[in-house]
Order: C-alpha cells, then sequence, then structure tokens
C-alpha cells in the first residue's frame, strides 16, 4: 500500500519550466527538501536520483520525495555495484564511478544542483552538452555561478550552492544539518 501523491514535480513548478524563482518561494520548499532527506540520511538511507521530476509539491506546498528505487541502505552491501546509477544531472561527479561507493555527500550534491536550478531557473550546462560533456564537467568543478543567469541570488545561497555541488567530495558540506 502507498500513499496516494496528488500535486505536480518540482520541475513542473520551477526551474526549465518557469525560469528563476525567489528566494522566498525556494526558501520553505527546499527547507522541507532537507529535512527530508536528512530524515532518509538519519535512517542510514541515500537516495542517489533526487531530482526535480522525484519531487511532489502538493496542494498545501508541502513536498514529497519519490522513487527510492536505487536507494542505497549505508548498512547493506546488497547494493549494485560497478555501474553508475542515477540522472547524470544531478548526479555528483564520484557516484557515476561506482554507485556503491557513495555517501550521502552524493545527495547533498543533487540537492544543490536542484537549488541552482530553482533560483537560477536553469541547469549550470546548456541543452546541447553530452553526457560526457556533463560529467567532464562536474568531475573538473565547471560549473557557471548560477548568478551567471540570474543575478538577483542572494550570496550566501551561492556560497550554499558553490560548497554543495563541489567536485571534490572532501570539499562539499558533510551532512544536511551543515547544508541547512
Amino acid at each position: 500500500v502507498m500513499e496516494l501523491v496528488e500535486g505536480q514535480a518540482l520541475d513542473k513548478l520551477s526551474g526549465r519550466s518557469s525560469g528563476p524563482l525567489a528566494w522566498e518561494q525556494v526558501k520553505p520548499l527546499f527547507q522541507q527538501l532537507l529535512d527530508a532527506v536528512g530524515y532518509a540520511h538519519e535512517h542510514d538511507v541515500v537516495h542517489r536520483d533526487l531530482k526535480p521530476e522525484n519531487i511532489i509539491v502538493d496542494a498545501q506546498d508541502r513536498t514529497k520525495i519519490l522513487d527510492f528505487g536505487i536507494a542505497k541502505d549505508l548498512g547493506s552491501d546488497k547494493t549494485k555495484t560497478g555501474t553508475g546509477m542515477g540522472t547524470v544531472h544531478y548526479m555528483a561527479p564520484e557516484q557515476y564511478l561506482d554507485a556503491k561507493a557513495v555517501d550521502q555527500r552524493a545527495d547533498i550534491y543533487a540537492l544543490g544542483i536542484i537549488l541552482y536550478e530553482l533560483m537560477a531557473g536553469r541547469l549550470p550546462w546548456d541543452r546541447t552538452d553530452t553526457e560526457y560533456g556533463i560529467l567532464e564537467q562536474k568531475k573538473h568543478g565547471n560549473l557557471p555561478s548560477p548568478t551567471s543567469f540570474c543575478p538577483d541570488i542572494p550570496p550566501v545561497i551561492v556560497e550554499a550552492i558553490r560548497r554543495a555541488t563541489a567536485a571534490d567530495i572532501d570539499e562539499r558540506y558533510s551532512s544536511i544539518a551543515d547544508f541547512s
């Protein structure tokens, strides 16, 4: 039995569909995402495929995270290995090398890209970039500042995005609490 969640996917409410959102609009939705992912992490679950298409916003502006189909139980060794799993635009650089080796910081990276998209109204990559090209940009940390697409983003949010999406896993926030 599963809960029926009615609403719209986050990608239909923001980002590429409607352009940049104001921080006042993003903050309550994003805080809910941080709380939900933080709860999963407290229970040793890493989602590994966070993206706007897997987030529903209901009529009361409550967010629900969907599709834990490739989630990793950090307390288990029963995770498929040898391949990258997730959606290229949102996956952390280390995730495409070995999905089994990821930890909570892979979800933090995905949340950083989601926040980037909400605030900038687009992803950091051109629509014509290949998956390989995107992965190479991530690997080398070549993400343009979100202010190059939307100059009104508060500096503290730009810095949070930069740190959450750091190519070097050790430079990223180590926990959702730190990101929050």
